[in-house]
């Protein structure tokens, strides 16, 4: 039996095994490995592997911002692999009642979180971004998604559905009540949006910060082989980049003050979508 709450003397994530005759053996902890490791929620797929959601900081760079962590053990809980997603400038938060991770299928895992995450009451202008996922069976990214960045949205749980999709529960917190807003995500395979009013909120492939920037602007993309060009607000190209798989510095210490436009384009050089940002 799985649990992520206090069971048999554990806090956190646990498995309790019994006998042949259900009789109560002894609970364990089930734990990712990492001891700033926090927040697990754990589940079983289809062909009896366990996957777990978290939130832990990363291992390779010393920050205080935590990371989204996805974990996948076989049936004698051995780990079979983990990941991370986030970057090193922000809290990134699975939901918040732990529910980030799930599949119909073994080899489509989807998982959710958000990106920006804060305490309560949110800033009047804090802004925040829903994340939406799908790996494989290894574990590996298919696609990541920033959706929102127009209000704080806390997501509470996802949902994988048979039809290929999932659904995402994220309020939107009110400031003019002080409380937050019922607001349900339907995304089909691909991770776009199939209803709930699609047109109030975008999607993205890629989040970039600090927003103004003054030396360096941070591009987190999952995309493969993925390119940035800096253009001016006309559509004039100044500078084109790769992009890695990840976090990808861009310098601007040479543009003058302003505002300017970042085109985030595959390799045949077909836009993905296009963001604004100011050099101070």
């Amino acid at each position: 039996m799985l649990a992520d709450a206090f069971v048999g003397g554990v806090t956190g994530s646990s498995y309790s095994i019994f006998n042949e005759n259900f009789e109560y053996v002894t609970t364990l902890p089930l734990v990712p490995q990492d001891n700033s490791s926090w927040r697990y929620y754990t589940t079983w797929t289809p062909d009896s592997m366990i996957l777990m959601s978290y939130v832990a900081r990363s291992p390779i760079i010393i920050t205080d911002y935590d990371d989204v962590w996805l974990a996948k053990y076989d049936s004698a809980l051995n780990l079979i692999n983990k990941v991370s997603f986030g970057s090193p400038d922000t809290l990134d938060h699975t939901p918040i009642t732990g529910i980030g991770v799930g599949c119909v299928h073994s080899d489509t895992i989807f998982f959710s979180g958000f990106k920006n995450a804060t305490g309560w009451p949110p800033a009047i202008n804090r802004v925040s971004w829903i994340m939406a996922g799908q790996v494989d069976s290894q574990l590996q990214l298919r696609y990541l998604h920033y959706l929102g960045g127009d209000a704080f949205y806390e997501p509470r749980y996802m949902l994988p559905l048979s039809d290929g999709g999932f659904v995402i529960h994220a309020p939107r917190f009110n400031h003019e009540t002080d409380l937050y807003d019922m607001y349900f995500i339907k995304l089909n395979r691909e991770g776009l949006i199939t209803s709930n009013k699609p047109g109030q909120i975008i999607i993205n492939r890629a989040f970039i910060s600090p927003n103004p920037a003054k030396e360096y602007l941070k591009v987190e993309c999952m995309l493969k082989q993925a390119e940035a060009s800096v253009l001016t607000l006309s559509g004039a190209e100044i500078s084109a980049y790769k992009l890695v798989q990840g976090t990808t510095n861009l310098p601007i210490q040479n543009l003058k003050p302003g505002m300017y436009l970042l085109k985030i384009s595959t390799v045949g050089k077909a836009v993905i979508e296009t963001h604004k940002f100011i050099k101070q």
